[in-house]
């Protein structure tokens, strides 16, 4: 079986486990708890840090090999 199917499985799993656990809970709690996770999955791909990194517009170069000093 191949990861992504694994992954596939492992999620419909934890949404049925997701509904049943949400069936105890009044309609109005429900839709707020299904908001609270959907908003959880649309943010899942974001970096949570502050500031995104930022390319240098220069190249870093290399700093060259230099042979060693002749002894005098």
């Amino acid at each position: 079986m191949s990861l992504r199917a694994r992954q596939k499985k492992a999620a419909e799993e934890i949404a049925e486990i997701m509904y049943a656990s949400l069936q105890k809970f009044p309609e109005e709690e429900q839709d707020r708890r299904v908001k609270d996770i959907q908003e959880i999955g649309a943010n899942a791909g974001r970096k949570q840090s502050g500031k995104s990194p930022k390319r240098s517009s220069t190249r870093v170069s290399r700093p060259s090999r230099r042979r060693a000093a002749a002894p005098r």
